[in-house]
Formats: structure tokens, sequence, C-alpha cells
């Protein structure tokens, strides 16, 4: 399999692999379960807020409105409580950077899918955001999931893997995703301040002073 980039909640698929790989993830896709939070078993549970889920049901109307198709979206009704705030998982296609639901976290379960014909297109698709918290490539070439990898603008990448984390390892955001690191050494430094003292012993003269404070003795 060839690399795909999971970055913004969108899936960019390299175009050889697209029809196939949206074949499977739709499969996948309708055989998760909805339903009650409290239930281990469930899969997708309930949005957090009423107006949460109508921002999701706005972004996916704003994108479909766009040109965007609804590839797949799960039938719900009758297998989660009727008074849950919840929404029908869904798989878009021909989704473009211009789109809401391109440049902005949906919170929801919904994924927007866009295509790329190489590694070059991939990576700018990838760091065209304001946002870099997370992002994953996937492929059977791991000299290619490095190279990728490591030209992705993002505090946190996985490789084959999803949502790992150590507490040894620090995790953070490029851009506007937050502001410094948790976790690792780096977390603990975030509570520390970093100071330096400069110690002469008196026998330079001013001239070998470049800038300073000079205080007159009392």
């Amino acid at each position: 399999m060839r690399p795909s980039a999971h970055y913004k909640r969108s899936e960019i698929l390299e175009s050889t692999i697209k029809e196939k790989f949206l074949d499977e993830l739709r499969r996948r896709a309708d055989s998760m379960r909805c339903g009650n939070p409290m239930d281990m078993d469930t899969d997708i549970s309930a949005i957090t807020t009423s107006a949460q889920r109508v921002k999701i049901r706005d972004m996916v109307d704003d994108a479909v409105s766009k040109g965007a198709h609804a590839y797949f979206r799960k039938q719900i009704d009758g297998s989660v409580p009727p008074q849950g705030l919840f929404y029908p998982p869904a798989i878009l296609t021909g989704v473009t950077e211009e789109m809401r639901i391109a440049r902005h976290e949906t919170f929801g379960s919904v994924l927007a899918c866009m295509d790329f014909e190489d590694e070059e297109e991939a990576i700018a698709m990838a760091n065209d955001s304001d946002y870099g918290l997370a992002g994953g490539v996937w492929t059977g070439d791991e000299k290619k999931a490095m190279c990728v990898a490591t030209r992705i603008r993002s505090g946190t990448v996985w490789i084959n893997v999803c949502r790992m984390l150590s507490a040894d390892a620090p995790r953070g955001g490029f851009k506007e995703s937050g502001i410094g690191r948790e976790l690792g050494i780096e977390g603990l430094r975030e509570f520390t301040q970093t100071r330096h003292l400069f110690i002469g012993d008196s026998s330079g003269s001013l001239d070998d002073i470049a800038c300073g404070l000079v205080l007159p003795d009392r």
C-alpha cells in the first residue's frame, strides 16, 4: 500500500489506491457500533453538545454544497438512544482545501478524503494548515514513511499506528495547536525557567566588555 497521510481529520490518499482503500474503509465504518457511551462495546458515541452537532452538520452540508460527495453515511436509527446527541458516521470524497471541513477539526465522526498524485503534493497538502497537533503516515515503504514524516509540520506523527502515547515522549502542537509541550523531559522543563550568571575575575579592563551594565563602586 502506498502512502496516506492522516491530518486535519482528513485522509489524504494516493490516487492509485483510492477506490480500493475507500471500499475497505466503508466496510469497516459500517461495522462500527454506535450507541450508549456507557456501553464498553460502543465504538462511536454521542456528540458532546447540541451546538457541536449543529456545527458538524453545517460543515458537512457546506462541503456537499461545494462539490464534495457523501460517499458513506451510516444508518443509526434504532441503534442509539432516541434522546442522544448522535451524528451518523460519514465519509466524504471530493473534498478540496477551500472547504471548511478540510481546514478545521469537526470533532465528530466524519472523515474528509482528498487524493494526491505524488509525495510532494501529499506533504504540501498536509502542511497547508494553521494547525499542527498530530498526523500520521501509512505505507509499506518504511524509508518513504520516515522521509514524509520528518517533513510534516506536526508535533506528533504516527507511522503505521495511531494515537499511541508515552509518558516519556513529549507531545504538543506546531503553529496554532497549543503552546509548549507536556510529558517527557520537555514537559518537565515547561515548569522551569532557565537563567545564567556570569562571574568575572576583575582582571580585565572595560575595553574587554562587549556590552553590559557597569555599576560604580560604593
